[in-house]
């Protein structure tokens, strides 16, 4: 009989464990997409704040307006290093930061001619952010293309995250396959 009361015990106790589990796991899926969420919603809402001042045509407006958008860049970078946030928001954020940020090719050189991007690299403002600064590096590929195509320059952007990873055991799917880059939807 006692044994009988302990294989039902042991039983009860095996089923409650594994039902914690399962509400454990269903927990951390729940909060990661809330994380994930909250990410989105607090970047979006930041850039859309930035955005007028960067078209302002104060100076001083425009130059601190900049330099809030190169942290939030350099902040949206660090979620895309770490999987925060889903593919398709990285790639769709990096599309934008690719048409602003400058595209160096050397530490003084840089080839998009934008008038954000000018701004920025006269100002050696995103050398004060090291991770923006080395993930938009582009001398290999403006080498091997001189006219590289968005998907090229956010594949780039990617290759150059996990490149300069400083946190171990990065948690990066990033770059899925490193010889056929991604193909965004024009």
């Amino acid at each position: 009989m006692t044994e009988t009361i302990a294989l039902i015990i042991g039983g009860i106790s095996s089923f409650v464990s594994a039902a914690a589990l399962v509400f454990a796991a269903y927990t951390f899926k729940v909060n990661k997409s809330q994380l994930n969420f909250a990410v989105i919603v607090n970047c979006t809402e930041r850039f859309q704040k930035i955005m007028p001042g960067i078209k302002s045509d104060d100076a001083a407006v425009k130059q601190r307006a900049i330099k809030q958008y190169i942290d939030l860049c350099n902040e949206e970078l660090f979620y895309f290093k770490n999987g925060f946030l889903p593919q398709e928001v990285v790639d769709e954020w990096l599309d934008g930061m690719i048409y602003y940020l400058p595209h160096y090719v050397s530490e003084q050189s840089f080839r998009n001619k934008h008038e954000i991007s000018e701004l920025i690299a006269k100002e050696n403002l995103s050398q004060e952010y090291p991770r923006v600064f080395s993930a938009f590096q582009f001398t290999d590929l403006y080498r091997e293309h001189p006219k590289p195509t968005r998907p090229q320059l956010i594949f780039n952007v990617k290759k150059n995250l996990t490149k300069t990873a400083a946190i171990p055991n990065l948690p990066l799917p990033l770059i899925e396959d490193a010889t056929n880059p991604p193909q965004l939807k024009e």
